[in-house]
């Protein structure tokens, strides 16, 4: 059961500049995430998941935001990176 959500604003490292992505911002979140063990969405490229000791934990980037929806818990170890 997904217990909660954060939104976290990515600020002045914004993958989003004239309507545009920075493709090589958007690369290296890419590369980040992968190397944090989540999973990269078939569906929608801002969307990732993770699973951690059987909690799930939905990552999505939308525009200059990261949203994390999940265990409470998970939420907050994963804002501690």
């Amino acid at each position: 059961m997904i217990k909660s959500h954060i939104c976290v604003d990515l600020g002045e490292h914004s993958m989003v500049s004239n309507r545009h992505p920075k493709h090589s911002t958007l690369r290296s979140i890419v590369i980040y995430l992968s190397g944090l063990g989540f999973t990269k969405s078939e569906a929608d490229v801002n969307l990732y998941h993770i699973v951690v000791d059987g909690k799930f934990l939905i990552l999505i980037l939308y525009v200059d935001d990261l949203i994390l929806i999940g265990d409470e818990q998970l939420i907050r170890s994963c804002k501690g990176i």
